[in-house]
């Protein structure tokens, strides 16, 4: 069969694939994750497909302990990595394609809709991870499928890529994939982008701003020291970062058009003990958590100089912090941004591919969130975009992915295969 027909047979199923890798609660909780189960259904399905299935875990490469971008503290017994490799007949240009299975944990809000249950209402297919990132992943994995069952003679490499360990600053999966020699001529990533073409991706970190008090309650004359009063001021004081690093214009040609090009923003935020029954009275400390961004080519020294920069004038201006100033911990590691020229012939050949399959003509865009682009760009040599789907309530109660992108995703991911490494 031809490449139009085996998609027009196969590419609803899709939809199923989606739905199968949302029922696995495959959640990231720092140090540990429970990715395995799901790993092993993509292995034993890719295992029908590829000619190649590389199972491992990213801590047992040889070498990736030692790379400088590897984030120590992190568990991964039984969450392996999958790769799967179709190989191509001659020297064609190869390609990877990057997606991760690890999901952030299914929110304390209660949910509308099953966070692992899948179900399909209005076009939209809800759980966790569903957008972020396995309807993506599940539309590589079918495109791959229907290039198979066409018979398509490939000359160069497909790579897929299912890694574990990407939420909460991970990267370590994919960079134990570019260790274990996995680079390619392009890349593209499945995170959502909501159909558009990603060619640069933000850096970014997260930081702990923590101050001390002395608890107790204020009688008797002593002079206890309220950390909260403290970390209140930090909170404002980001806000204020946020807008002075963000009014003027930024010079990334792509970035030109997004209101806030590099945002921080609070994340989490406690004094005291706050559950049911604890101590009444002064904590003993208080913290935030802050994210973050900079721009594509902010290093990691260029973006704790701002930061330190700023806290530093903000806490001296201000008696309370200056009088108890907090601790600056950074608290993940540094997500390297990564920039490929909008010219690259990878993303001629996506526009055209859409273009092809949907009659719509794409720009290129920023991606305004931070990923493992950073590493295959960085240290796999390999130019990546990302191309996603789109949906909503991202890493929030009642996430979803939409049907009509999946559907559309993997005729375009099936026409990028067939086109770049022909």
């Amino acid at each position: 069969m031809n490449l139009e027909e085996a998609f027009d047979r196969y590419s609803e199923g899709v939809i199923a694939l989606t739905k199968k890798l949302v029922s696995f609660p495959s959640i990231n909780r720092p140090p540990l994750g429970k990715e395995g189960p799901c790993q092993k259904y993509i292995a034993s399905w890719m295992q029908k497909v590829f000619d190649q299935v590389d199972i491992f875990e990213p801590d047992k490469v040889p070498g990736v302990l030692k790379h400088p971008s590897y984030w120590p503290g992190r568990d991964y017994n039984g969450r392996p990595n999958v790769v799967g490799v179709l190989k191509g007949q001659g020297k064609g240009r190869s390609l990877i394609l990057n997606g991760h299975i690890d999901v952030v944990p299914d929110d304390p809000k209660p949910w509308m809709h099953k966070a692992f249950g899948g179900e399909i209402i209005g076009g939209k297919l809800y759980g966790r991870g569903s957008l972020d990132m396995k309807g993506g992943l599940a539309a590589a994995m079918m495109a791959t499928k229907i290039i198979r069952k066409a018979g398509i003679k490939l000359s160069g490499d497909v790579i897929l890529e299912s890694v574990v360990d990407e939420e909460y600053a991970g990267a370590n999966g994919t960079l134990a994939c570019v260790v274990r020699g996995y680079k390619a001529d392009a890349a593209i990533s499945m995170e959502p982008t909501w159909m558009e073409i990603g060619t640069s991706m933000r850096s970014g970190r997260l930081y702990e701003f923590l101050t001390k008090g002395i608890a107790g309650m204020p009688v008797g004359g002593k002079d206890n020291v309220n950390p909260a009063y403290s970390i209140s001021r930090i909170a404002l004081g980001i806000e204020q970062f946020d807008y002075e690093r963000n009014r003027n214009p930024v010079d990334d040609p792509v970035f030109k058009e997004i209101k806030r090009p590099q945002p921080a923003f609070v994340i989490k935020m406690k004094a005291g003990q706050v559950e049911p029954g604890g101590l009444i009275g002064i904590p003993d400390q208080a913290w935030l958590h802050t994210w973050i961004y900079g721009m594509p080519r902010t290093t990691e020294s260029g973006l704790r100089q701002e930061v330190y920069d700023f806290f530093n004038r903000w806490i001296n201006n201000d008696p309370i912090l200056k009088a108890n100033p907090p601790q600056i911990n950074e608290h993940t590691r540094f997500l390297e941004g990564s920039v490929i020229p909008i010219d690259h012939p990878i993303v001629a050949t996506v526009i055209e591919s859409i273009t092809k399959t949907t009659g719509e003509t794409k720009k290129v865009k920023a991606v305004e969130v931070t990923g493992d682009n950073g590493i295959l760009v960085n240290y796999g040599n390999t130019p990546t975009i990302c191309l996603g789907p789109g949906g909503g309530d991202l890493h929030a109660a009642d996430e979803y992915v939409n049907i009509d992108d999946l559907l559309a995703l993997t005729k375009i991911y099936t026409h990028i295969i067939a086109e770049w490494c022909a």
